[in-house]
């Protein structure tokens, strides 16, 4: 199986002039404008796998989720996060009314599961980063009313 080519554009730029020393002498290169190329190359990255320069998605809590862990562990995992750092009251007004509301629980799990399964690019963790969220999704239905 032969490796993916891609397609690469490379940016127009102007580079600065320089000098170099070759046999004693001494060479000036002049400024120039470097022209903006396409070309076909051979995808170096390992397949599925986001360079660490381009991940931008940084969780706010670390749940210790795991694709490899069974689903009650894993969900577990996830409430048990939702306990430890989200503020699950907060106070909002409403008719010049100051009013307390809670946040359920069940729905924070699920969208973090539901974050995750949105930004992997491995199949098995999507797939289950997303049963997850909809078995929290459904609890939060069910808790609710």
């Amino acid at each position: 199986m032969g490796r993916r080519k891609i397609t690469v554009h490379r940016k127009g730029y102007r580079r600065k002039g320089y000098t170099i020393h070759r046999n004693g002498k001494t060479i000036r290169i002049p400024p120039t404008t470097i022209k903006p190329t396409t070309y076909k190359m051979v995808d170096k990255g390992k397949k599925g796998k986001t360079p660490k320069s381009k991940r931008w998605f940084k969780p706010k809590v670390h749940t210790g989720w795991k694709k490899t862990d069974p689903a009650k562990t894993r969900r577990r995992k996830l409430l048990n996060a939702v306990k430890k750092d989200h503020k699950l009251t907060y106070t909002m007004v409403r008719k010049g009314k100051r009013i307390k509301v809670r946040q359920n629980k069940y729905l924070i799990a699920g969208r973090m599961a539901q974050q995750l399964a949105n930004v992997t690019t491995d199949p098995t963790t999507k797939r289950l980063a997303r049963a997850d969220a909809r078995y929290f999704f459904k609890l939060a239905k069910v808790k609710k009313g």
